[in-house]
Formats: structure tokens, sequence, C-alpha cells
């Protein structure tokens, strides 16, 4: 009786440290996959947050590489002899480009008139065009601005050598879609032999939009 006692004890013992075992292996089964799941949910945030650095250092790249290889319009004064005329006083003119990638010509508005300061005022809509300009050329057309009002013709030429100012846009498209506008404003104070930038960022600004909705300006 005594020895079934004492099998029933040690049986007994022998349970509680299987338990005891399989507690501490449940534990330890609980633990590592805390830590693993852990290991893993840092890894994907470092994975997460290298995805989005690279992401935006391509988007640097994108917009810098936009920046150098876009094309570059500006007006190009071919002939300022015209200026010189007693019944109506013009200039003939072009655009170049100074870019690095060709640009296709959409909209032009160039105005001359007799003045000597901003503000100015349109008075026209641009004119619709279409050409190619490579990069480092001129546009193949030639076109004529000249001092279409009556009144401000007649003070210009009683005045030789007046003040003139010749203002507009240029509307233009480069190979990845963007659509670019460009306003100058210059003036004249020697009958067209020399022309400086007047009126500011107001009337020289280069405004561009991307087919994505990416607008820059400058």
């Amino acid at each position: 009786m005594a020895k079934a006692a004492e099998d029933s004890v040690w049986l007994n013992r022998i349970q509680i440290a299987i338990g005891v075992l399989t507690l501490l292996g449940l534990g330890f089964t609980v633990y590592y996959t805390r830590k693993t799941a852990t290991a893993s949910g840092q890894a994907a945030d470092a994975s997460l947050t290298s995805a989005k650095a690279a992401q935006k250092s391509a988007d640097i790249a994108e917009v810098s590489f936009r920046r150098l290889e876009r094309p570059y319009l500006f007006i190009d004064l071919t002939d300022t002899s015209g200026l010189g005329s007693p019944t109506q006083p013009f200039l003939i003119y072009t655009f170049v480009n100074h870019g690095k990638t060709p640009a296709v010509l959409r909209e032009v508005f160039v105005r001359l008139c007799y003045g000597t300061d901003v503000p100015l005022r349109v008075y026209t809509p641009p004119i619709k065009c279409y050409e190619l300009v490579s990069p480092g050329q001129a546009s193949s057309q030639r076109h004529k601005a000249d001092v279409g009002n009556a009144f401000m013709r007649k003070h210009f030429v009683s005045k030789g050598e007046a003040p003139v100012i010749l203002h507009g846009l240029i509307m233009y498209e480069d190979p990845t879609g963007a659509t670019h506008e460009d306003r100058f404003c210059i003036r004249s104070d020697d009958g067209g032999k020399t022309f400086h930038i007047i009126g500011g960022e107001e009337y020289n600004r280069r405004n561009t939009q991307y087919p994505a909705a990416e607008t820059e300006s400058g």
C-alpha cells in the first residue's frame, strides 16, 4: 500500500515537471514569435522608408532633369531699322531656343508700343501657331510688330528716338509634354539700338505646367 502511494506521488511529480516544461516551451514560443513579428515589422518600416527615400530622390532627379534639359525660348530682334519709319514704326523678330531640347511653338503674343513704363495692357489675343524650334536654332518664321495705335504712333514718330516698349508672351511645349509660358518686357530708349528688361517679375516670368499637374514658376 505504501509502495502504491509512493509511486503515485512520483508520477504526480513527473506530470508536474512535464507541465512546467510545456509551459516554458509555450512561453518561449510566444516570445520568439513576438520577437520575430517585431523584427519583421521593423524591417517592413525600414523598407517603406527606403522606398519613400528612393521615390523622393527619383522625383528630385526628374525635376532637375526637366529644368536642365528643357527648352528655353526667347525673343530675338532681327531688324529694328523699321523703328525709324515716319509712317508705321515696326521691328522684325523671331524666337531662339536657348535650351537643350526641341520646343513646339504654340501661341505668340507680342506688342510694340510707345511709352516709358508699365503697367501695360494687352488688347489682342495670342496668335495660334505651330513650329518646331530645335536647340540652339531660331524659328524659321519672321514676325513683324508695329505701333498699331494711331495716337501712339503719332507721338512715337514725332519724338524721333522715342522710348519704345516691346512686351508679350510665348507659349510652347517640350518632348515630355510640359507646357511653358514665358513672358517678357523690354524697353529701348535709343530708337531700338539697345533694349533692357523692365517691369520686374510681373512682366518677366516663366510658368511650366507638367502632365502630372506639377507646376513650376520662376
